[in-house]
């Protein structure tokens, strides 16, 4: 996240001579991309920031093909290459108990008798699910992104609770 705008995708070249995109999603909602909705493209400086409405939008080898209004010979979509596909409401498309890296980075973890444990100093990808890395004063431990463990959090409070037996019940 930049400022007011996260970041959901970049644009890697272009495809034939009507002004289409090829574009690297980086966002876990594609769905932003569809037909009929805006999207903002912006130099890597956050500077130069223009919004297109999306023509057409389809996938060609693993890579989005966008159309945008407005951009409609290669030239202009030159110039499009490097930019960055941007969002400024980034809780728009978000589905209930989900989160963003940068929602949950710096979260004071608290277990169940609210004592504080530390705070979430990276959030890591693995294979089946997120892992928090937390710091605190005894030490980093980890803890698995799954509800089992999670009892709730709290982005307006910046806090999560963990259930710490369970969490040590499960080595």
């Amino acid at each position: 996240m930049h400022g007011n705008y996260v970041v959901t995708g970049v644009v890697v070249g272009v495809h034939g001579i009507k002004g289409e995109l090829k574009v690297k999603v980086l966002t876990d909602f594609p769905e932003r991309f569809d037909v009929g909705n805006n999207v903002l493209l912006g130099d890597k400086d956050f500077t130069n920031i223009r919004e297109f409405k999306i023509e057409k939008s389809r996938y060609h080898k693993k890579v989005l093909i966008l159309k945008l209004v407005g951009l409609d010979d290669r030239t202009s979509a030159e110039y499009m290459r490097g930019f960055l596909c941007l969002t400024d409401s980034p809780y728009k498309i978000k589905e209930k108990d989900r989160f963003y890296v940068f929602d949950i980075e710096g979260l004071n973890v608290f277990d169940l008798d609210n004592r504080l444990l530390g705070a979430v100093k990276e959030v890591a990808s693995s294979p089946n699910n997120d892992i928090y890395i937390v710091e605190g004063e005894s030490g980093e431990f980890m803890i698995p992104a799954l509800k089992i463990f999670i009892k709730d959090i709290d982005i307006a409070k910046k806090s999560m609770h963990v259930d710490m037996e369970k969490l040590n019940g499960a080595d």
